[in-house]
């Protein structure tokens, strides 16, 4: 019975997508087993937040006709749930805080271990296009690269996410070796979505440099929740009628 009301809630053309990102997510899903993670007001957005029942005016077109569907901030792109979350250049500054403190959080797991790890934050490594700006780079004895992306949970975001990271870094890793006389490592995607899905794939980059521990994943998880939320709530604020 849970498996076919998963399966019908996420053919559900609007409320159903991304559903199936939090599937068997324990560390995504943690808040809904463990309310107290988050206050009660922010709670009940998340519940809306997760249950694509939001104020966003594709959503709202679903219940009350809109005159039109285009951002209330930005104007050219359609108010979706990704789009507030994700794309809107009203919050930007919310979305780099948003995947800074993600950041943040991650290097003072690793300046805090005790087996010589070596951390560069923010470098900027010369390319034939121009400088590209890496979230962390980390020694290990190999060279990792680590980057944070935060992409919406919908059809294919955060497997693109991964892929482009892996992309635009891994030609840099032989560069970053030869620098820092050390062997080549990996690109680290760290993927999570604006609802705080966990992939899988972010699991094991985390895990690649030694962030093991439950409770890592759960608290990046949340910073990614917590900061969509009030992301979500500045954008909502209704001083703009919806038309």
């Amino acid at each position: 019975m849970k498996a076919d009301e998963l399966k019908a809630w996420s053919q559900l053309q609007t409320k159903g997508r991304g559903v199936t990102s939090f599937t068997d997510d324990r560390n995504g899903n943690a808040w809904l087993y463990n309310p107290n993670l988050l206050k009660p007001s922010r709670f009940l957005t998340a519940l809306r937040l997760r249950g694509g029942m939001t104020s966003d005016k594709v959503t709202m077109n679903k219940v009350m006709p809109q005159a039109n569907v285009k951002c209330r901030k930005c104007r050219p792109c359609n108010e979706t749930l990704a789009h507030v979350l994700g794309q809107c250049m009203y919050r930007k500054a919310q979305r780099i805080r948003r995947h800074d403190k993600i950041r943040d959080f991650v290097t003072n797991k690793l300046a805090n271990m005790k087996d010589g790890i070596k951390i560069i934050e923010e470098a900027l490594i010369p390319t034939p296009t121009g400088n590209l700006k890496l979230d962390l780079v980390v020694n290990q004895g190999r060279v990792h690269v680590v980057d944070v992306t935060v992409r919406h949970e919908d059809i294919g975001y955060l497997d693109e996410g991964y892929r482009s990271k892996v992309e635009k870094c891994s030609p840099l890793l032989e560069i970053l070796a030869e620098q820092l006389n050390v062997e080549r490592g990996r690109v680290l995607p760290l993927v999570v979505g604006t609802r705080g899905s966990m992939p899988k794939t972010t699991i094991d980059s985390l895990r690649e440099i030694n962030i093991n521990d439950r409770g890592s994943f759960i608290t990046i998880s949340l910073l990614a929740l917590r900061n969509s939320i009030e992301i979500y709530h500045t954008f909502m604020d209704y001083n703009v009628l919806v038309a």
